[in-house]
């Protein structure tokens, strides 16, 4: 079994240093201080001046967290942020085609190194009120594993606006809340 969001992939330390993380799964908590704000991206996709501005204030006033879980090729992707509460799953190396409001959004997962859990680029196309989307989105593992950076590469098709946001997140405890939102999505719960 490859889940393992409650031992987070450690492989333990000496003379108690540190452990170093072999893995992205576990909790993740957005290092504000060290990582690009939204509003480059929020731009690219056209998004109200008003909407940037409370995600803006919405980001430094509360904490994002992210919990990554997998069972076999079953990805689980748990985001908690003050505006958005979601949960996203998907098969790795598989084609996820789910309906929005514009049209149908494409997104496929992998892993940049195939067997090896240190990161993933998540690949999405989707067309939205403000133009069609390209997104490609990297997380890879820093700093034996405390820490990983996340790369948002947004093209508006439409208006042909490009941004790159470079983010960095910090592993954390995983919490019981954590452990049941993932559990109950991946049907472990008992």
């Amino acid at each position: 079994m490859s889940y393992a969001v409650s031992r987070g992939g450690g492989t333990g330390g000496p003379n108690g240093l540190l452990p170093e993380y072999n893995s992205i799964v576990g909790a993740w908590v957005l290092e504000v201080s060290r990582s690009e704000t939204m509003e480059g991206y929020l731009r690219c996709m056209n998004v109200a001046d008003l909407a940037i501005e409370a995600q803006m204030k919405a980001e430094q006033d509360h904490e994002s967290r992210n919990v990554f879980a997998i069972e076999g090729t079953k990805l689980v992707i748990h985001k908690r942020t003050k505006i958005n509460h979601f949960t996203q799953i998907y098969e790795l190396d598989k084609e996820k085609i789910t309906d929005g409001r514009s049209g149908p959004k494409h997104c496929m997962v992998s892993l940049p190194n195939p067997g090896c859990l240190d990161g993933l680029v998540l690949t999405t196309s989707m067309p939205t009120a403000q133009g069609q989307m390209h997104l490609v989105e990297t997380r890879q593992l820093l700093d034996k594993g405390h820490v990983h950076a996340q790369e948002l590469h947004l093209s508006n098709l439409t208006t042909g606006a490009r941004c790159v946001t470079k983010r960095t997140w910090v592993r954390v405890a995983v919490t019981p809340v954590d452990q049941e939102s993932v559990l109950q999505e991946m049907n472990l719960q008992p």
